[in-house]
């Protein structure tokens, strides 16, 4: 399998993936939790509240889950797709010997300066990308809270 038809397969798992959330999403919100007893809350029972939090909120499981699986596999796939072109050309310099921001301005310098690659035409993409990588960092480094 080569680096398109194994990006096409993991897109089209993640595809299925989301959208089996987007079921458990929509079935939850359906389930109408009770108000907490004001005793339990008292004596901070936390798995009743958790029992609670769940079903009113589970796309705050969602969320995070989905930004960090696309940009993952952004990640890991933009790595394999360097380390590929390296070898193709048989260049010394490896992405990993480049500077950047972080490692999409990385990955771009790379693909772009040295293996020298024409990315004009995804660079919408790229930004929405930059955008995604704060969005993840903010929900796996802080929890979300800015």
């Amino acid at each position: 399998m080569n680096i398109s038809q194994q990006i096409d397969f993991d897109v089209e798992c993640l595809t299925d993936y989301f959208q089996r959330l987007f079921v458990l999403a929509e079935e939850t919100s359906k389930i109408r939790p009770q108000p907490p007893d004001p005793s339990l809350v008292r004596k901070q029972y936390v798995p009743e509240l958790a029992k609670q939090f769940v079903p009113e909120n589970v796309s705050a499981f969602i969320r995070p889950d989905m930004a960090g699986n696309i940009y993952g596999l952004v990640d890991f796939q933009l790595d394999r797709l360097c380390d590929f072109h390296r070898k193709k050309q048989n260049l010394t310099l490896s992405y990993r010997d480049i500077k950047g921001h972080d490692r999409l301005d990385i990955y771009h310098k790379y693909l772009t300066k040295v293996v020298l690659l024409n990315l004009d035409a995804v660079t919408p993409s790229l930004n929405h990308l930059h955008l995604l990588r704060i969005v993840r960092n903010h929900l796996t480094h802080s929890g979300g809270i800015y």
